[in-house]
């Protein structure tokens, strides 16, 4: 991966070219930054370009940084009272309650009150409320996916068949050939618009496998202002971990 050197710090970036890009930019997000070029540029034309952004880039990634940090400092997490749970692009507050039930219930208002059953440890406690909010979690997304893909599946040629909620490792969803399309957990953190775009994205590959220029071109058919709900993703990544 290429390097930039500024002063006594070593920031690497990517270079990405575009079939649709017509003039060369950077964009940096939580520890990333990525060079966007039209196709025709050259490796030294690239590098010119890079340096003659060094200070940018470094003043950027810093602004970047900083600004996760703030955000993780003022919103702990955990699944304990008093933490914070981002849903839909909110953080709200949960209060968890030892009460007389056999089952822990779970309620959502302006916040989330779980009630668990009473002599539970700490540690059990939060094991259990971690696994309710997880799972009426899981419930809010497919919800949500549904309700997008009935929102833009008009002639039912781009209906899956399956919408499966899971752990991914690198991408925010998947379609395979089995027409399933699978969601990452964690997009019940992010705004539903930004939802909505990653939805249209998995739906747009039933027709078209690749990220060529018809597949980009359905996309926007489908979302017109798909790019930036997708730059929102890029730019809050790190801080969705």
């Amino acid at each position: 991966m290429p390097q930039l050197t500024v002063g006594a710090r070593t920031i690497e970036y990517d270079v990405r070219t575009s079939q649709r890009a017509r003039r060369k930019r950077i964009e940096v997000s939580p520890g990333r930054v990525q060079v966007i070029v039209p196709e025709s540029a050259g490796e030294e034309d690239v590098r010119r370009f890079v340096e003659s952004r060094r200070r940018w880039i470094h003043d950027r990634t810093e602004e970047v940084a900083e600004e996760v940090a703030r955000l993780r400092e003022r919103t702990p997490e955990g699944y304990h009272s008093g933490a914070k749970l981002l849903f839909r692009g909110r953080y709200l507050s949960l209060r968890v309650q030892a009460a007389d039930v056999s089952e822990p219930e779970l309620t959502y208002r302006t916040g989330f009150r779980v009630r668990v059953p009473r002599g539970l440890s700490e540690p059990n406690r939060r094991a259990v409320v971690e696994s309710v909010i997880r799972d009426w979690f899981d419930e809010r997304l497919l919800e949500d996916a549904w309700f997008f893909i009935r929102r833009h599946d008009r002639d039912g040629a781009l209906h899956p068949r399956d919408v499966r909620i899971k752990d991914h490792k690198t991408l925010w969803g998947s379609c395979g050939r089995d027409r399933i399309i699978r969601l990452d957990r964690k997009l019940i953190r992010v705004p539903k618009p930004v939802l909505e775009y990653v939805v249209v994205h998995e739906m747009a590959h039933l027709r078209r496998r690749d990220h060529g220029d018809p597949f980009w071109r359905l996309v926007k058919e489908m979302l017109p202002d798909y790019e930036g709900r997708k730059r929102w993703l890029e730019v809050h990544e790190v801080a969705l971990e």
